[in-house]
């Protein structure tokens, strides 16, 4: 997803200094998908949902996320097999 620069300039701002969502370890890939989805399953974000929407989610479409105030980027240590 493009973000305007003009229209969201501090998502856009957020977009371009936070590293790829394939670095975080809050990401999931879909294998089964053919393009590349990468899911959200950041506890701050699920819990913002459940709250505003009223419907529980295991994981978000990362690029609704990604730049957002609920994105919280932590990078993967490497000890981690997830």
């Amino acid at each position: 997803m493009r973000i305007s620069k003009w229209r969201h300039p501090i998502r856009h701002w957020r977009c371009v200094h936070t590293s790829s969502c394939r670095e975080c370890k809050h990401a999931t890939f879909d294998l089964r998908r053919r393009c590349s989805h990468y899911g959200c399953t950041n506890p701050r974000v699920i819990g913002y949902t459940d709250r505003t929407s009223g419907v529980h989610y295991d994981e978000l479409d990362a690029s609704s996320v990604r730049g957002t105030r609920w994105c919280d980027f932590e990078p993967i240590e490497e000890g981690d097999d997830d």
